[in-house]
Order: structure tokens, then C-alpha cells, then sequence
């Protein structure tokens, strides 16, 4: 995938602003959205685009499968793509949670109170990080809530160091599982 469908597809499934879409494109190696408006124009991939695809192939894999075991419920392998010292922020949650640990007290058979399965639309990669796009569905107390979410990867060595997820809705998502 091109840089200009990284900055549509991060509009369409985050409904992020300017300043936002700013931060995405620096987080996933593009310098600017002008340069990804550029690129668009021209119809030919930047040398940057085509110099060592491989790790940003390998980083989008890990964003699949960590996707693919989520919806599986497969934790072991979830918790083998990630780093003992991952760092994972939450939508609606003002500290991340530090560490593997911390991960599988919320993950399913922790004792949560809700389910949540997603459906993936895309996954962007670069040579440090992953976005994979998704629509989710939460499941809680016999009421449900969809939403979409870009889900950004930091990874190394083929695991997660550190996770962010921002959504169309932060307010309603966060309200659902307060």
C-alpha cells in the first residue's frame, strides 16, 4: 500500500484530524502529508518507498497475527508477540499498562466482563512500526458497542514494544467500559 492510501485509510477508519494524521504519518516514516499528497500525484513510489521492503513485510505480518490470534483467543500466542517489557495504551485509560504482566490480567479468562472481536480492514507497515485498521465490536452486559479503531505498533526484533490505539469514538468507548 501506498503513503496516500496510509492517509485515507487513516481518515476513513480513525476520523482523525489534520494535526493527528500529522503525528500518524511521522509515526509510520512519512515526512508530511504533502509529501504523501506528492506521492499521490506522481503515481511512482519515493525511493524511500522502495528501499528494504522486507521489515516493514515482516512488521505488517506481526500486526496480522497478533490480530489473527486476538480473535482466535489464542493468548499464548499473543503474549509470545510481545516484549516482557511492552508498553500498551488503552482508549480512555490515562496510563498505559507496563509489561506482560499487566496484560494478562485484563486479557480473556482474567476476569473480564466483556468480550471484543474485530474484523480487520488493513494493515500499514514501515521498518519500525505497524498500524492494522479494524472495526470492533464490544460485548458487555448484554449491550454492544461498534467502533473503529487504528491500532500503531512499535515493534522490534518481530515483537511488540509498544502499542496505541485511537478510535472514531473515544467517548463512547470510553463510557461503555467504565
Amino acid at each position: 500500500m501506498g503513503t496516500p492510501d496510509l492517509v485515507a485509510t487513516c481518515r476513513y477508519a480513525a476520523g482523525v484530524s489534520r494535526a493527528s494524521l500529522s503525528k500518524l504519518c511521522l509515526i509510520v516514516g512519512v515526512p508530511s502529508i504533502a509529501a504523501a499528497k506528492a506521492h499521490s500525484r506522481s503515481g511512482h513510489p519515493t525511493p524511500a518507498e522502495t528501499e528494504d521492503e522486507m521489515p516493514a513485510q515482516e512488521n505488517a505480518a506481526v500486526a496480522r497475527e497478533l490480530t489473527e490470534a486476538f480473535e482466535r483467543m489464542d493468548m499464548g500466542r499473543v503474549d509470545a508477540l510481545m516484549a516482557d517489557d511492552v508498553i500498551w495504551h488503552e482508549i480512555g485509560r490515562a496510563e498505559p499498562r507496563r509489561g506482560k504482566e499487566a496484560l494478562r490480567a485484563v486479557a480473556p479468562g482474567g476476569g473480564i466482563d466483556y468480550e471484543i472481536t474485530g474484523s480487520l480492514h488493513d494493515i500499514v507497515a514501515s521498518d519500525d512500526h505497524a498500524i492494522a485498521l479494524l472495526e470492533v465490536t464490544a460485548t458487555r452486559a448484554g449491550k454492544t458497542l461498534t467502533y473503529r479503531t487504528a491500532e500503531i505498533y512499535h515493534i522490534r526484533d518481530g515483537r511488540i514494544t509498544e502499542r496505541w490505539a485511537f478510535s472514531d469514538d473515544t467517548a463512547a468507548i470510553t463510557a461503555f467500559f467504565a
